[in-house]
């Protein structure tokens, strides 16, 4: 809704005018609307763009509304002015067409409408064709609409709006293979497979998510002149990575869609209209030696991360932040005894957000995309000496002739935002911004 401020004597406005029931048709008048207008009762019909009004009087005409819809933005309504001698004829003079109305909170899903339609004038009962189409209005014909009270002077329509979403709880658990020489789209290294290469993961999701959103601006003219989303998101992403082959080369994957989920949307009526989506990729590259197989379990979690975009809004309370996140891998070499091998594995689990984004009914709009990327790195030396040893973490199941070498996995947390249009020129569509980042180890063994 938009943002109130206190009753005002000497309201001045251009082309506002009220439909509040219970308004009074006279010169002066006593309303609980703020935004009030130039629709009822002025010592002359309000024909020239500029009207004023002092409170604290009130006559003896109603006008009623009927046939209000409360949950319409777009709707048809009839007026009824009870006293034709009241002089509610006015209301159709200079023009209804194209002039914004004050409902009342029980008439629509936003306090302002745009008058498209007219009919009945020498009636009575009026009707009126009411939508949010703003941008329709010609400024250039009655100028912008202002209020001026002691020689200051601002847009009647302006609003400041912060709204909050519920709590999302999201949970995912399945294996994927996300390599498989059987494959029709593989992709090795430019060169057909030899051999046999499988990587799968099975991660599980177990996070929830909040988000909020800030607009001010103008809806005549339609404008938005600041815009903010925080995100809040709280959890834990674990799995599995499987590595099985008997070829060598390097091999990727693309980004492979995991899972998809829509999460409840935000809507300020006629202003903004927010509709996320949350979903999870994944992407592995592997460079291999024949015979190299390894299974590798790891453990992000993360306490109260904050994201903020665009990272100057005036709705964010500082830089995007998180208070802790904890981060482990464990590893498992399966394979052969006499195996050599430098080889590296890396994955990439990137779970993201998607914020679609309508501002003003339709008249700008964009997507907003938080890329919550986690990715692991696997790198393995093996060296077949023929000697003995003992694996103190990395395990393998064969035994006989040792392998010495080493593993090490390196984590990071890396969270990037991007838009696809400008919204109003308060976005950046050119680049992606880094909100937050994060790179730990999360194992490492020498045996």
């Amino acid at each position: 809704m938009l943002k109130s401020s206190p009753p005002m004597k000497h309201h001045k406005s251009n082309f506002v005018r009220s439909l509040d029931v219970g308004l009074w048709c006279r010169p002066s008048f006593t309303t609980q609307s703020p935004f009030l207008g130039t629709l009822f009762g002025f010592n002359s019909a309000c024909l020239s763009g500029e009207c004023s009004y002092d409170v604290g009087r009130r006559a003896s005409t109603l006008v009623g509304i009927l046939d209000c819809d409360a949950d319409s933005t777009v709707q048809d309504i009839r007026v009824v002015c009870a006293d034709p001698s009241a002089s509610c004829e006015h209301l159709f003079q200079g023009g209804a067409v194209g002039t914004i109305v004050r409902l009342p909170e029980n008439c629509t899903t936003m306090p302002f409408a745009r008058r498209f339609y007219t009919r009945g004038a020498s009636t009575n009962v009026k009707g009126i064709s009411l939508d949010t189409n703003f941008s329709a209005i010609d400024v250039s014909q009655n100028g912008n609409v202002t209020r001026r009270t002691v020689g200051i002077e601002d847009n009647i329509t302006s609003f400041n709006h912060t709204q909050t979403s519920d709590v999302a709880t999201i949970t995912f658990d399945n294996q994927t293979i996300l390599l498989d020489t059987t494959a029709p789209a593989i992709s090795v290294g430019g060169d057909s497979a030899t051999g046999d290469i499988q990587i799968a993961v099975t991660p599980h999701v177990d996070i929830t998510i909040q988000y909020g959103v800030g607009a001010a601006g103008t809806i005549v003219p339609p404008k938005l002149t600041e815009f903010g989303l925080v995100t809040y998101v709280n959890g834990k992403l674990d799995g599995t990575l499987q590595l099985n082959t008997n070829v060598s080369g390097t091999f990727t994957t693309g980004s492979i869609p995991l899972f998809q989920i829509g999460i409840p949307g935000l809507d300020i009526p006629g202003i903004l209209k927010i509709g996320p989506t949350f979903q999870i990729n994944a992407k592995a590259t592997a460079t291999v030696d024949v015979g190299v197989g390894l299974d590798v379990g790891f453990d992000f979690s993360a306490d109260n991360l904050e994201l903020y975009f665009p990272p100057k809004s005036i709705y964010s309370s500082g830089t995007s932040r998180m208070d802790r996140t904890v981060s482990t891998a464990q590893v498992n070499l399966l394979g052969p005894p006499d195996v050599a091998s430098n080889s590296t594995l890396t994955l990439d689990l990137i779970p993201g957000i998607s914020f679609g984004i309508n501002a003003l009914d339709g008249i700008s709009a964009a997507s907003v995309n938080l890329n919550l990327d986690n990715f692991i790195e696997v790198d393995l030396v093996l060296d077949n000496d023929g000697s003995s040893v003992v694996a103190s973490n990395a395990t393998s199941d064969s035994t006989g002739s040792a392998v010495a070498g080493s593993v090490n996995v390196e984590g990071g947390f890396n969270v990037v935002a991007s838009a696809d249009a400008s919204l109003f020129g308060l976005l950046d569509d050119s680049e992606s911004v880094t909100l937050f980042s994060k790179t730990f180890e999360l194992y490492h063994d020498d045996f």
